[in-house]
């Protein structure tokens, strides 16, 4: 399927990586729902993405993926906006920079639901809606490369980034 028609989700899409794929596929003539903790960059990208000529239309939640009711209101949300999705892009913004002395249980949980569990809660409901739609689809993961080879001051991505992988 190309990217003309589909209909995408892309999490932490309101600027740096997230907001470059949403742009992308936009191009491409995707209709896109992106989300941010931010109302305001959420805004000024959304109002970017319906700029771009073939943009099949442009859509933004604020959504805190550090929390479930959020993920769960997100998705839920995307589906009433898009009717179905074609395709999950999980991307997610920064945890807590630190080495295993700097970090506190604070800064594990809340990466943890953040990173690794906002994934899993994500890919889970987006791979039911497309096997019971049977329009199918992709789940792509955005990670980093601190999984192939782990920097010290980013232990917390490191380690929940890994756990994407797999």
């Amino acid at each position: 399927m190309s990217d003309h028609s589909r209909r995408v989700l892309v999490t932490a899409g309101s600027n740096g990586l997230g907001l470059a794929i949403a742009k992308r596929l936009a191009k491409n003539g995707a209709e896109v729902v992106i989300c941010a903790r931010n109302q305001s960059t959420l805004d000024k990208a959304v109002a970017e993405l319906r700029n771009i000529k073939k943009c099949g239309g442009a859509h933004g939640i604020v959504a805190d993926l550090a929390r479930r009711s959020d993920v769960d209101m997100l998705f839920g949300r995307t589906l009433e906006l898009l009717g179905h999705i074609d395709c999950l892009v999980v991307n997610s913004g920064h945890v807590p920079y630190g080495n295993i002395e700097a970090v506190s249980d604070e800064d594990w949980d809340h990466s943890y639901e953040t990173l690794l569990m906002s994934a899993v809660r994500l890919s889970r409901a987006a791979a039911g809606e497309m096997k019971a739609s049977g329009h199918g689809g992709d789940i792509l993961y955005i990670s980093s490369a601190g999984v192939h080879e782990a920097t010290g001051h980013l232990l917390l991505s490191n380690v929940m980034r890994a756990g994407i992988q797999c």
